[in-house]
């Protein structure tokens, strides 16, 4: 009898190991070269990563307010409105996600090259091998990685007005707090322990 009593006890404690709180569903939407992005990413945004990566997923979207316009060769024509150098910036971003071994790699990566550091000190720094990542940046056919985040910034609701703009577990709302203190935000909002990162509550 106490041996099924024990192992029934170490089946619910695993089951419950094995169901933790998902971590809270992150979509950053955010275009190179754009100082409000590099501004959040590399501060608020970076500090809330560094603190409790462990209760965030995160999706990037390099896009902002850059169009697509078909080539008539099967390619696309981009335009950004910072200029071809931020359409470039975009897609290095991009081919950062495409190329990263793991999520936590691509958006280390992301956090580097918004935080104004040259790409090639960002790829050494994050494990990336950087003639890959300028291949990807620089051949036509990886052009198609960009359509994804058009797609997805255009089915945001409500509508992308700003970049950065952050939606957490599909809500948008409080954007100023979310752009200001991103870590007081995530830890306010989480459901689980609470991690050890997170800022003690008043």
């Amino acid at each position: 009898m106490f041996i099924v009593v024990w192992s029934l006890l170490l089946t619910a404690v695993a089951a419950a190991a094995a169901d933790p709180t998902p971590p809270l569903q992150v979509v950053l939407y955010y275009e190179s070269l754009c100082p409000d992005c590099q501004a959040f990413v590399s501060g608020s945004f970076a500090e809330a990563w560094h603190a409790v990566p462990e209760i965030l997923n995160v999706t990037l979207v390099p896009w902002g307010f850059a169009t697509a316009t078909p080539d008539g060769a099967g390619g696309w024509v981009f335009q950004c409105q910072h200029g071809p150098a931020e359409c470039r910036g975009n897609k290095l971003h991009a081919c950062g996600v495409y190329l990263a071994p793991s999520p936590a790699v691509s958006v280390d990566f992301s956090i580097c090259l918004e935080s104004q550091m040259a790409g090639e000190q960002c790829a050494q720094q994050t494990g990336l091998d950087w003639l890959s990542l300028t291949d990807c940046q620089l051949r036509r056919d990886t052009d198609q990685l960009m359509i994804p985040y058009r797609d997805m910034t255009d089915a945001a609701r409500p509508e992308i007005v700003e970049v950065p703009t952050v939606s957490v577990d599909g809500r948008q709302e409080h954007q100023g707090q979310m752009l200001d203190d991103f870590l007081g935000y995530v830890c306010s909002v989480w459901q689980g322990d609470t991690p050890d990162g997170c800022p003690p509550a008043h």
